[in-house]
């Protein structure tokens, strides 16, 4: 195990930022970033990780128009109308500054710095779209996240009874390179550490500095039909509801691949080819990828309903170790209309278990929400998650690279296989820097004849008897604090009530499983620059 403390990051991270800083001084006028926005909503979770330079800019900004002479009245309603016009402007801006940042990093959009109607001055500005010669523009940036967890009952993987107490932090350092409208170079590296631990890190925990990202862009084709473009090299993915291809970036270490990707992009569509080998992680030498596992398929994303995009997909994993043919069809419909919120997924796989059988798996999300009125902005959610198991253990729905942490449960007890989990949640914004979020959820066996799973889709209790379906409730409360334009701060805690399944259980050795209640507590700071 590497033994450092966080502060080896925090203080290059400081350097960097002191850096930043003093080039944002010495800045005369905003530069205008290489990477052009496209328009798309500003919620990660509905990107679907498409090369996003690629795509038609928005209109050219213009500064704000010189009064004219009228009369009392029509001077007084052009006036009324110029001041409503001049505060959407600035709420429009004031988005773009604060969600410049995006997930992943070349999704990133500083288009507002080509607004002559911006006059602030954040920390990096400077840094980004720096011209180098007549031979393209660059941008520097990156993120350090430090977070500090408390667990009780839970360390490892599952409800386990143990507790352990430690500090993450993670350093992300990004050089974008655009070289013409066609050509695009985007390099990304991590640095991932652990302290204080008394037991031996997870595996999404450690990871000493490598390539996260190194990728070239290209515009192949740019007609009246639409733009293909393609990448290849390391890249992160994202896409959809992050249900089954995600970065995770919950995780200290970040989820990414090597390969290639196409994607066909016009107004009314995206779609994408993919083709690629997730990473093994190596805490002793550079990552590389894993040789034995490819993954592939085809993602759309049709953009041409008015209230949110519908998705639908192929995707393909096949792991020769083994010899796990996964095949996936599915779709996503997210969206919203006055005030009503939907998040519906419907999944289908087949393909060989590793046993020889015959893969035959379904999972089903259903969730409907509302933003109700009130001073506290408060946004209602209930949803229905099941994804199904089977009489074999690991047989059942395999969840592929999925953000699990988002959707059942922020302790990362069970994994998306096997599984029911009715959920609720409920966010309110007491101001505008802080919003609350509470979430319970209630989880049970989909299948009495094995056991759970953990977030790495391992049996939690291999070998082992299955007295009841009841896995228990869990309820997280997360307080968010926006520090500034580039700052979060936030404050979770979780607890988790062990169900009847822990009590009527017992492992392979026959003797009874830990039946305690669990709890998490947890903060988290992040800066971006």
């Amino acid at each position: 195990m590497r033994w450092r403390t966080p502060w080896s990051g925090l203080s290059r991270t400081f350097a960097m930022a002191g850096t930043l800083a003093l080039g944002t001084l010495n800045a005369a006028t905003p530069t205008v970033s290489p990477v052009d926005s496209e328009s798309t909503t500003e919620e990660s979770f509905d990107s679907t990780g498409a090369p996003i330079y690629f795509a038609s800019t928005s209109a050219e900004y213009t500064a704000d128009p010189a009064p004219s002479l009228a009369s009392p009245e029509a001077a007084a309603a052009a006036a009324k109308k110029a001041a409503a016009a001049k505060k959407n402007k600035a709420e429009e801006l004031k988005k773009k500054v604060v969600g410049a940042y995006k997930d992943p990093f070349y999704l990133n959009d500083f288009s507002y710095l080509r607004n002559p109607n911006y006059k602030g001055s954040e920390i990096g500005e400077a840094l980004k779209g720096m011209p180098v010669g007549n031979c393209g523009k660059l941008d520097f940036g990156g993120q350090y996240r430090l977070r500090y967890h408390n667990e009780h009952n839970m360390r490892s993987a599952g409800l386990t009874g143990r507790d352990d107490s430690f500090l993450l932090d993670r350093t992300r350092f990004y050089v974008n390179y655009k070289m013409n409208d066609r050509v695009r170079v985007f390099s990304e590296f991590l640095d991932a550490g652990s302290s204080f631990e008394n037991f031996a890190p997870r595996g999404i925990e450690v990871q000493p500095l490598d390539a996260q990202n190194l990728f070239v862009d290209g515009l192949l084709f740019d007609g009246d039909s639409g733009k293909l473009s393609g990448r290849a090299g390391r890249q992160e993915l994202l896409f959809g509801a992050q249900r089954l291809i995600s970065p995770l970036d919950w995780a200290n270490t970040r989820r990414t691949f090597d390969g290639g990707r196409l994607t066909w992009a016009n107004d009314d569509r995206t779609t994408d080819f993919l083709l690629v080998r997730p990473l093994t992680l190596n805490v002793d030498r550079f990552d590389s990828p894993n040789l034995d596992q490819s993954f592939y398929g085809i993602y759309n994303s049709n953009k041409t309903f008015e209230n949110g995009p519908i998705d639908t997909y192929w995707l393909g994993f096949e792991n020769a170790v083994t010899n796990t043919q996964v095949q996936t069809l599915g779709t996503l419909i997210k969206g919203e209309a006055d005030g009503l919120l939907w998040d519906n997924e419907f999944g289908y796989q087949f393909g060989k278990n590793q046993d020889g059988s015959d893969i035959s798996a379904f999972s089903l999300t259903f969730g409907l929400g509302k933003k109700l009125k009130g001073d506290l902005k408060p946004v209602l959610w209930a949803y229905y998650d099941w994804a199904s198991g089977d009489d074999s253990v690991n047989n059942g729905w395999n969840h592929l690279f999925p953000l699990g942490h988002r959707y059942n449960g922020f302790m990362d007890l069970f994994g998306r296989r096997n599984l029911h989990d009715l959920n609720a949640s409920l966010t309110i914004s007491p101001t505008e820097r802080f919003s609350i979020l509470t979430w319970y959820h209630y989880f049970a066996l989909a299948n009495g004849n094995q056991g759970p799973y953990n977030v790495t889709l391992s049996p939690f209790n291999a070998g082992g008897t299955v007295g009841s379906k009841d896995l228990g409730h869990e309820i997280d409360m997360l307080g968010t604090y926006k520090v500034n334009k580039r700052s979060d701060l936030v404050l979770g805690y979780s607890h988790f009530f062990s169900g009847n399944f822990y009590q009527t259980s017992l492992n392979s050795a026959g003797n009874s499983l830990f039946n305690g209640d669990a709890d998490f507590f947890y903060t988290q700071w992040h800066y971006n620059f």
